[in-house]
């Protein structure tokens, strides 16, 4: 190509050649790297094999740095940021993570306008969308396709096309199991709070008697079949009592797995 076409040739705006998965597949390939150092271009491009000059390179380093992944320094070095390490390395649970991805996915400024426009609006077709980011967004025909094409497919992976609409804004539970654990957790911990309030009632309610050698017989309810019964001498001390019902309380916990995760 000759200077003069160089020159005259139009200049597309920035976009993410590469869906967000696909961005995280690169940056997996660096999860051994020290964590905090700045990794050189030929060192990154090695690892896909590579030259630091080929389109697809740059693409994918484009593409991390656009969705607040990595930043650059002088064309040479990538530094993986906080968002990267977390997705590549996960801890944290997967409505958490799921959120960070949609955060990723708002982050390059063309799909923030993009989100803007059609939030809660019916995902366009490829074509639609094509003649929108040449029309309004500064793209140029030659790649407009592939751009659409691109953030079309990221908002299917992350789950945000919704009935074919784009909800950026609903939250999905994408545990079925979630709301049987959470309702598993309230039942062990009436269940406990009930004991408890049996034991701690037990105290003021134990009468001793001068002709008997222990005090009445305390029930425990254990469920709704079993009980405990549980006899004090008639010369117990309140703190004693009290004592005891606590070791009988941690027992209970040990033995029939109240509160236990």
């Amino acid at each position: 190509m000759s200077e003069e076409e160089k020159k005259t040739k139009p200049k597309s705006r920035e976009y993410p050649a590469n869906t967000l998965s696909k961005t995280l597949e690169f940056l997996e390939k660096f999860k051994g790297y020290p964590q905090g150092k700045p990794i050189s271009y030929d060192a990154a491009a090695k690892e896909l094999g590579v030259s630091s000059n080929t389109k697809s390179f740059r693409y994918l380093i484009s593409s991390a740095r656009q969705y607040g992944l990595i930043s650059t320094a002088a064309g040479q070095t990538m530094l993986m940021l906080e968002p990267a390490s977390r997705l590549i390395r996960p801890t944290e649970q997967e409505n958490i993570l799921r959120q960070l991805k949609i955060e990723c996915f708002k982050t390059p400024r063309m799909y923030s306008e993009l989100i803007a426009q059609y939030q809660g609006q019916s995902m366009p077709a490829i074509t639609t969308l094509e003649n929108v980011l040449i029309n309004y967004h500064g793209i140029v025909q030659t790649i407009a396709k592939n751009a659409a094409k691109t953030f079309i497919d990221t908002a299917n992976e992350l789950g945000v096309v919704i009935n074919g609409v784009i909800d950026l804004e609903v939250t999905h539970d994408l545990n079925p199991n979630s709301n049987k654990e959470i309702q598993k957790d309230e039942d062990s911990q009436k269940n406990e709070t009930g004991i408890q309030n049996d034991l701690t009632d037990i105290v003021p309610s134990m009468k001793q008697s001068d002709s008997e050698e222990f005090a009445l017989p305390i029930t425990v309810p254990l469920s709704e079949q079993r009980r405990a019964i549980l006899h004090m001498p008639i010369n117990t001390e309140k703190e004693d009592a009290e004592y005891v019902l606590e070791m009988i309380t941690l027992m209970f916990r040990k033995l029939y797995g109240i509160n236990r995760a």
